[in-house]
This record gives structure tokens, C-alpha cells and sequence, in this order.
């Protein structure tokens, strides 16, 4: 097939499956331009890819959107989905026909995720074992020991949901394989900008809570949604409804969402530590600011 030139100006040469004959994946190409989508559809079909589709739905929250377009895929018989954002440079044209030939020979591979900074090309990495970092030009196995993806749509607006999901594929018994070989590149534009609205941050960290209780405080086997959480913890541990942080002040918003701590809590874990996100109280509610005091030394006893 032919390859592209890396910014180095060096070529890559591999040989992988003709994108004329990757036809059990439905690619689908969505975000809130519709002028973004377009292109995207049409760089993979003059591509030759045979399954390209448009989504668009910007009166629904992401988790939603993303159950729509696997089901998409599973409704037309594909054995897989590559869910691809409008805004996302796919520098090599062996970004998928790489990942699809990995998956389609490892059936203990649940999902494929290229590395999305835009690094250089490295044919010669080999694809490893890791979570879910990010959702971006995900490559996903639809028929996961008989269990279909999805989405869990309490996350709400966006962020961490992706996270979710890959834990959730982990717990069905499927690999997920971080693949640094032809990496694509997102332009984060809009996830910034989502910083300087208070409102969303508090949703989006909102998700970052659930995503701890529900698989490392909680438990996957024990969990049953946070309406469930909420009547077994007192006021202050409480996961607040989104009608609920619409009731806060900016301000109060603000002291909400940086409550939380933002990084990954599989970073945590992976280096032996507590992560801070699993004894947060509600500083609005006159709980105490866990992380306020955990950047001050303390630790729970």
C-alpha cells in the first residue's frame, strides 16, 4: 500500500491489509462540524476504505453519541468500529490497516489505540498492554466474549468515559494494546477551552469521581450506579447531579472541581500510592478539601 512521508522526510515500508479490503469495520467519523466531519469521511474513502459514516448529534452527551455509533457498527455486522474525531490528523496513511491486521490476528485484544501526540513513526514498536489512556481513534472489537462495548452514560458532557470503558474491557477479559508505531495526532483545542468553562469542569471531574468509586472504591461487582452509591454514604460523599452543580455559584464551582485531582487513577496504583480521589469530600457541603490536604502531607490513618 502506499506510505507516507514523516516529517523527517523518511518512508515507511510495511506490508498490511489493502484498505479496499478491510471491509468488516465501520468507520465513523463524528464531532459538531459538520464541514469537519465531511472531510474526515472523505479522506478515508479516497483512501479506499469501504465503510465510511458521518455522525453527527450535538444534543447528547458523549457516553450517548458513542453507544450510537457502536451500535451503528453492530447493527451492519461489523466485526469492529474505529471511532474517529473530526478533529484528528492521521499522519500515515498505516495508522489503520496496522492496527486492524494486530487486532484481527489477536483475539484476546479487546480494543487498538495509536499513540495521538503526532510523534515520529516507529514500525519496529511493538504494540503493549496497558489501559486506556484516551478514547482517541480507537480501534474496537465489537464481540467481547459475547459482550458488546458500551459506554456507561452516567458520565456525562464528556471526559473519563473513555477510562471507563477500557476498564470495562479489561473486566470482560479482553487486552487493551496502547500501539506506538504510526501515531495519529488530536488537536486538543477544544478540551482546553473546555477549562474555562467552570461548569463543565465540574462535570467533566464529576466523571473523574464516579470513575474511582465505581472501580476502586466501590467495586464493578458491588456497583449499581450512583443513585445507589448516594443512599449508602453520607451527604458529604455524595456524587452530585448535574442539576445539582448547576445550583453553584461560579466560585463554588470552581472550589468543586479543583477538589479533584485530575490525573489518571491508574496512575496512582501503578506507582504504589493512594490515590486522593478515594476519600474526596464535598468542600460545599462543608466537607473537607482532601486534596488541599493531601498536597500538605496528610494521608488517611
Amino acid at each position: 500500500m502506499e506510505t507516507n512521508h514523516t516529517q523527517s522526510d523518511r518512508i515507511i515500508q510495511m506490508n498490511f491489509t489493502d484498505p479496499h479490503d478491510i471491509k468488516d469495520v465501520l468507520f465513523v467519523c463524528s464531532g459538531w462540524n459538520e464541514e469537519g466531519v465531511a472531510n474526515q469521511v472523505k479522506r478515508f474513502e479516497s483512501q479506499g476504505y469501504p465503510y465510511v459514516a458521518p455522525f453527527i448529534d450535538r444534543n447528547h452527551h458523549e457516553t450517548v453519541n458513542m453507544n450510537r455509533m457502536i451500535d451503528m457498527a453492530a447493527e451492519r455486522g461489523m466485526r469492529y468500529a474505529h471511532l474517529v474525531d473530526y478533529d484528528v490528523e492521521y499522519r500515515y496513511t498505516e495508522t489503520v490497516p496496522a492496527m486492524y491486521d494486530y487486532i484481527k490476528n489477536r483475539p484476546d485484544v479487546g480494543a487498538v489505540h495509536p499513540w495521538m501526540q503526532g510523534e515520529d513513526a516507529d514500525p519496529t514498536a511493538e504494540p503493549y498492554d496497558f489501559y486506556l489512556q484516551d478514547g482517541t481513534s480507537l480501534l474496537l472489537r465489537l464481540d467481547i466474549n459475547g459482550w458488546l462495548p458500551q459506554f456507561d452514560e452516567e458520565f456525562l458532557f464528556t471526559g473519563w468515559s473513555d477510562l471507563d470503558l477500557g476498564e470495562n474491557i479489561h473486566h470482560h477479559g479482553a487486552l487493551i494494546m496502547n500501539d506506538r508505531r504510526y501515531p495519529v495526532k488530536h488537536d486538543l483545542g477544544n478540551t482546553r477551552r473546555r477549562s474555562q468553562c467552570s461548569f463543565l469542569m465540574a462535570n467533566e471531574r464529576r466523571n473523574r469521581l464516579i470513575l474511582s468509586l465505581k472501580w476502586f472504591v466501590v467495586g464493578i461487582t458491588k456497583w449499581r450506579g450512583v443513585n445507589e452509591y448516594n443512599k449508602t454514604v453520607p451527604r458529604i460523599k455524595q456524587v452530585p447531579s448535574m442539576y445539582e452543580l448547576a445550583t453553584y455559584t461560579d466560585d463554588e464551582l470552581e472550589t468543586w472541581w479543583r477538589s479533584i485531582w485530575p490525573e489518571h487513577p491508574q496512575i496512582w496504583r501503578k506507582d504504589g500510592e493512594l490515590d486522593p480521589v478515594d476519600y474526596w469530600e464535598n468542600p460545599i457541603l462543608g466537607g473537607r478539601n482532601i486534596r488541599e490536604m493531601w498536597e500538605q502531607g496528610w494521608r488517611p490513618t
